[in-house]
């Protein structure tokens, strides 16, 4: 067997998740270790070979990567989609052509992915290949993270990078919340597809597992390292606020459903209050609790943060990115 030189990696799902076409995001902090490991320690190669929808071209997933700050590893010439090799995933082609582009043999090639057809077909094609757990795990062993760049709005801890991508995946919810809003107000469809998937994230997303990260997690452990509990008391009684909101959201929709046209009115009343709310939130979350309060977190801290976070969830975000992108989509009808 000869040794591997260039590993040959699939993006979605094994480095990140695609939350909108174009648009990566790498698990933090696993994706980032495991490209550094390749690269400066193993000293292999390493290329890209990935299947891209229709709408989002060969130059467009080359600047995905790139925004994701994978070229930071890879260089844009390794990187293979289906739309140059003019095949797909799991067809051998697509494997041959990434091996005579990189002017490698498959026989000192590996292909890294989580889809196993794509891992049995990289092994069909002749490359060596192994399958990579998906959902990420403890895919590498716990170790202190150190602090990036600060700012007065930011702590450089990984542990606020996670907790504010959360909140841009919030800030869609909030607002396709405004978008059926609008639509009341001027008299328009509302789509019921779209409304029962808001109820579903606001109950099954935002309040279990955001609310919950923040307050059985990020505030104890803030308080413990000496932030002061008065500071954040708005912060959960804004939560609570939170939860009335999507009760009350919730139970309109429930009437609606009975053909009582009437919660129309109520509906939107509640759904105001939350956008306004949530609004101003998340932006006092991301500019002040945040920022003051993981400054007083050690690296080791940081690194047991993000291993809770993961332990509370959700295991795989991608469901819940798809709920919203078909709300967003029944909303444009």
């Amino acid at each position: 067997m000869k040794a591997i030189t260039t590993v040959f990696i699939d993006i979605r799902d094994t480095l990140g998740y695609i939350d909108r076409p174009g648009h990566l995001v790498l698990f933090k902090p696993s994706s980032i270790q495991f490209l550094q490991s390749l690269k400066n320690e193993m000293k292999v190669r390493i290329g890209v070979i990935t299947n891209l929808p229709g709408n989002v071209s060969h130059e467009q997933g080359i600047e995905m990567l790139k925004n994701a700050g994978v070229l930071d590893y890879v260089n844009p010439g390794d990187v293979i989609s289906s739309h140059e090799a003019g095949s797909e995933k799991p067809m051998a082609n697509i494997y041959h052509f990434a091996c005579e582009k990189l002017k490698v043999s498959p026989e000192e090639s590996m292909y890294i992915g989580e889809n196993l057809l794509e891992v049995v077909g990289a092994q069909a094609a002749g490359l060596q290949a192994t399958l990579k757990p998906f959902p990420p795990a403890q895919d590498f062993i716990f170790k202190a993270l150190p602090s990036g760049p600060e700012s007065p709005t930011d702590s450089g801890r990984l542990a606020e990078v996670m907790m504010e991508e959360e909140h841009l995946v919030g800030k869609r919810i909030v607002g396709a919340s405004a978008k059926i809003s609008e639509k009341i107000a001027a008299n328009q469809f509302v789509s019921m597809i779209a409304l029962g998937n808001l109820v579903y994230l606001l109950q099954n997303f935002v309040d279990p597992f955001h609310h919950r990260k923040e307050e059985k997690i990020l505030i104890p452990f803030a308080i413990s390292r000496g932030y002061p509990k008065n500071k954040t008391a708005w912060i959960l009684l804004e939560h609570d606020q939170g939860r009335n909101y999507f009760n009350a959201i919730e139970i309109a929709y429930h009437r609606l459903q009975n053909g009582d046209t009437i919660a129309f009115a109520d509906l939107k009343l509640n759904l105001d209050g939350f956008v306004a709310l949530y609004k101003q939130h998340g932006a006092r979350e991301d500019n002040e609790f945040l920022p003051e309060a993981c400054r007083l977190f050690s690296p080791q801290d940081d690194a047991l943060l993000v291993n809770l976070f993961a332990k509370a969830g959700p295991p795989d975000l991608t469901p819940y990115l798809a709920l919203i992108a078909q709300t967003e989509s029944e909303l444009e009808k």
